[in-house]
């Protein structure tokens, strides 16, 4: 897993760290960007005492270097890129330009299937968390098992779910994050209410758990396709969740309840600032 942060940013110059406990990012090139212009490069070669102390590997994970001249209203599209790759840091809050032109906020639920490729080429990921950012952004739906392997020195068990959906969260927005829970009846409540709980996140991704099991309808990959078009459950597939069971789901997929809605669940989401 990757980590970082742009700590600092002017009209010249741009600072912040990456790491990665598996795979060695010290001397590799990153560029900045505003847009799909470049404006400048440098190295992951500072030391970062700071981030040492915090068990961060040896602590050469910082960049700081000189970026062409910006203009103040550009300094929160500035983004650093890894070279070679479409990994994407960006700021806190930042906007970046769409293919359209307009501006709108970063969704890191639409990260690009190729950026997160080179992210296991580089054994940045795991299987586990590879299969969630991939099957995420392709299909617009996860399931995540809670139950922890029997082995020879432990019982098993189950995993809370509000952790397991933090640490998931977590890593698709490559930051510490604190999701907000709202409750539903149940899964059809749940699919009405679609548009008032997309309205209030930061992200259009959401994790279900339910203290009963239950399941949602839904069509694989429609959140890719036009919002404008009309909403179907046509070649919708059953996907269940349960108290054993996390189900992450991109709101903007045809959904629907199924025949077996379940009782109250409870969803987790990223809160909007």
């Amino acid at each position: 897993m990757i980590r970082g942060a742009i700590d600092y940013t002017s009209s010249d110059r741009i600072g912040g760290w990456i790491y990665s406990p598996e795979n060695q990012v010290r001397g590799k090139t990153v560029l900045a960007f505003v847009d799909n212009t470049c404006v400048g490069a440098g190295s992951i070669d500072q030391f970062r005492e700071d981030l040492a102390k915090a068990g961060l590997g040896d602590g050469f994970i910082g960049f700081n270097f000189g970026i062409t001249p910006a203009k103040e209203e550009d300094l929160g599209k500035l983004i650093v890129k890894i070279e070679g790759s479409d990994f994407a840091l960006l700021q806190a809050d930042s906007l970046v330009a769409g293919s359209g032109g307009g501006m709108g906020p970063s969704s890191a639920a639409d990260r690009p299937i190729a950026s997160i490729e080179w992210m296991r080429s580089q054994g940045w990921l795991d299987q586990p968390e590879y299969d969630f950012l991939k099957f995420l952004r392709q299909s617009g739906i996860y399931d995540r098992s809670l139950r922890r392997p029997r082995t020879a020195t432990t019982l098993g068990g189950l995993d809370e779910p509000d952790v397991a959906a933090t640490n998931l969260f977590s890593l698709m927005t490559q930051k510490p994050v604190q999701p907000i829970t709202s409750t539903f009846s149940d899964a059809e409540d749940f699919a009405v209410r679609r548009t008032e709980l997309l309205s209030a996140l930061a992200e259009p991704i959401v994790a279900i758990w339910g203290a009963s099991a239950g399941e949602l309808l839904v069509v694989e990959g429609s959140h890719i396709e036009s919002p404008d078009k009309t909403r179907s459950l046509t070649g919708a597939i059953a996907h269940s969740f349960g108290p054993d069971r996390l189900l992450f789901i991109d709101l903007r997929c045809d959904f629907g309840s199924s025949g077996n809605p379940g009782g109250e669940l409870r969803v987790l989401g990223l809160p909007a600032e």
